[in-house]
């Protein structure tokens, strides 16, 4: 008897097929929801089994915490790190260079006229005074205190965070001392974002020729002096001592060919921040497989962006003189490296005779990097996020700290209240660095705000030092 003759196949409510070149019906095997479900179960068992092998060949090839450090950069692209809580850093630094003004002595500073601030923290945003600079807190005058013991904090970035995020456990641990007993002490920033020597010593001079009052100086920076003049300033064709990004800066009338490659870089950022976008989707952000497909389009892409840029600066009209200074290009980078170190000891040195003429206490200190070696114990956590063996900062720092260091004994034989912070977290197990820089979080901040007050509060009792109590001027 035929199946569709017995009327079990209306009855199993199953549709009926005829076997090709055969006049057999034959009661098909499973209902369309079966299939689907068939379907579904075979589709998830090969992106599982894709995933496993992602997993094996990005930890293969990649190393461990490949996935996180793949977040991390995808997330650093769009606007935020996963890798930065809110409760470990406060305030983000400014990236790119369309938060600034050219200044005639400075190189560059926060411009005060710009509709957005490039400073931001959980309460909004900072902005910049009109001189240039970020003011943490309103300086109020009283009647009834006298005035405060104002402190200055001079660097690039690292200071910058410094002195906005932990200003005021600073201030606190100033006010415990017999120094600071008695008055306020006010911790403002003078530190703006990318600053090196010698801007540090520019701006201190502009500000006191401004009327700006300090009685403590505080300078503390390193990095930048020895990092960005060969990573960055070299590649670009700008001399080693100009500023940040100098070429960008006065690059204010692009020619033909420098409209062409910012055109094909603006291309490159699109497709990087867009490859980025995608592959941060819900359904992506956490997958092994997303992760190796962004090492691999990230390997591509990153590497034409840096060779835009550099040829962007070069194409710029203005690329002359005044935009590439005095030719280091063809440097040898260990000679470059030990007068850039010199740079920063005179411009030091420079700083405190300044502060002494004015009765302003001054220290100086090197600030830490995860890229000296032996400095710090990174965890599996902070290593995936805060060191890269490639990255290009770690040569730099490898050849350029150990000069900064003697140079900083030679600064104490000068006369300068010197403070090498280099081991700050050598003793520290939990996590501090929040990027691949030079950055902290605030738990490493406060630990550099604890390891700096005592050198701060015997710099304010010196005699010479305006804020020094009245009997120390008399011995």
């Amino acid at each position: 008897m035929r199946a569709s003759e017995s009327g079990k196949g209306d009855r199993s409510g199953h549709w009926n097929r005829r076997c090709a070149g055969s006049d057999v019906y034959v009661l098909e095997s499973g209902s369309p929801v079966k299939r689907g479900l068939r379907i579904a179960l075979l589709a998830a068992a090969a992106l599982a089994l894709l995933e496993l092998l992602s997993l094996a060949a990005g930890f293969l090839l990649l190393g461990a915490g490949f996935v996180t450090r793949a977040r991390s950069e995808r997330a650093q692209i769009l606007g935020g790190d996963p890798a930065k809580p809110r409760q470990q850093m406060d305030f983000t630094v400014p990236e790119t260079i369309e938060y600034y003004a050219i200044h005639p002595y400075l190189g560059f500073v926060a411009d005060p006229t710009s509709p957005r601030s490039p400073v931001r923290d959980s309460g909004g945003s900072f902005r910049a005074t009109n001189l240039g600079f970020f003011r943490r807190t309103p300086l109020v005058a009283t009647e009834h205190r006298p005035e405060p013991i104002r402190v200055g904090v001079f660097g690039g970035s690292a200071a910058f965070l410094f002195s906005l995020g932990v200003g005021d456990r600073l201030e606190n641990l100033l006010e415990a001392d017999d120094v600071g007993a008695s008055r306020e002490v006010v911790v403002e920033s003078y530190a703006i974002p990318g600053y090196k020597q010698p801007q540090q010593l520019f701006a201190l001079e502009y500000l006191l020729l401004m009327g700006e009052r300090l009685d403590l100086v505080v300078n503390l920076d390193g990095f930048n002096e020895v990092a960005l003049p060969l990573t960055e300033n070299l590649s670009q064709g700008t001399a080693a001592i100009f500023p940040r990004s100098w070429g960008h800066l006065v690059g204010m009338a692009p020619s033909p060919g420098a409209l062409s490659s910012a055109a094909h870089l603006e291309l490159l950022r699109q497709l990087r921040t867009g490859a980025a976008a995608v592959l941060s989707s819900p359904g992506l952000n956490r997958s092994s497989t997303s992760a190796l497909l962004w090492h691999v389009i990230d390997g591509a892409l990153a590497p034409r962006v840096a060779e835009s840029e550099a040829r962007m600066a070069s194409s710029l009209v203005t690329a002359g003189y005044a935009a590439r200074g005095p030719d280091t290009r063809d440097a040898d980078h260990d000679a470059l490296l030990a007068d850039l170190v010199a740079i920063w000891k005179r411009s030091s040195l420079m700083m405190k005779q300044i502060c002494a003429a004015n009765h302003i206490a001054y220290v100086h200190a090197l600030q830490p990097n995860q890229y000296v070696p032996d400095s710090k114990p990174l965890g599996d956590a902070e290593r995936t996020v805060a060191y890269r063996p490639d990255k290009s900062y770690r040569s730099a720092v490898e050849k350029g700290y150990p000069l900064l260091v003697a140079a900083g004994e030679e600064l104490k034989a000068a006369g300068v209240t010197f403070v090498d912070l280099t081991r700050a977290f050598a003793d520290v197990a939990e996590q501090v660095y929040v990027d691949d820089c030079c950055h902290f979080n605030r738990r490493g901040n406060a630990i550099l705000a604890e390891k700096l007050a005592p050198s701060l509060a015997r710099a304010l009792a010196e005699p010479g030092s305006r804020a020094a109590p009245a009997e120390m001027h008399t011995r």
